[in-house]
């Protein structure tokens, strides 16, 4: 679905590792474990992304927790990164990447988050759509801002 199976073989021997999520790492690994598929065919989430885990023989996918991401940023070779929830974007200016999606949730009154979000992404990066460009649509209530960052 994914079309991931083409160079499944190789790319279990040395997977692409240039995408990171930033957020509640409890959270991650619980959703990482749904399956989304079409029609008859389902796939785990987990299966595609390759999380970086101790107990993963191969991994693609970086995995860090917003509490500690002053001590730990993604690594510089990181082409993409998502940052969940409000307190993933307090670090948004320290992140080097060409690519930036923030996933906030609207249904929160306090909207400090997404303006300096939106005043980092006007001043330092050229809009991304989402939609057109990742191919997802957020669900109701949920915003997604994506930007391209000059390096």
């Amino acid at each position: 679905m994914a079309g991931l199976d083409k160079d499944w073989a190789a790319r279990l021997c040395q997977p692409p590792t240039d995408l990171a999520l930033v957020g509640t790492l409890k959270w991650f690994r619980d959703d990482i474990s749904a399956f989304i598929g079409r029609g008859n065919e389902r796939e785990s989430i987990k299966q595609i992304l390759l999380p970086d885990d101790p107990q993963a023989a191969t991994w693609s996918t970086r995995l860090y927790a917003a509490s500690s991401l002053e001590d730990r940023l993604p690594a510089a070779d990181v082409r993409a990164v998502v940052l969940d929830g409000a307190s993933a974007t307090a670090y948004l200016s320290a992140i080097d990447a060409p690519v930036v999606i923030v996933v906030l949730d609207r249904t929160i009154v306090d909207e400090s988050a997404s303006n300096s979000v939106m005043n980092y992404r006007n001043t330092n990066g050229e809009p991304l759509s989402v939609e057109q460009d990742v191919r997802w649509a957020p669900p109701p209530g949920i915003e997604a801002l994506g930007f391209e960052v000059p390096r």
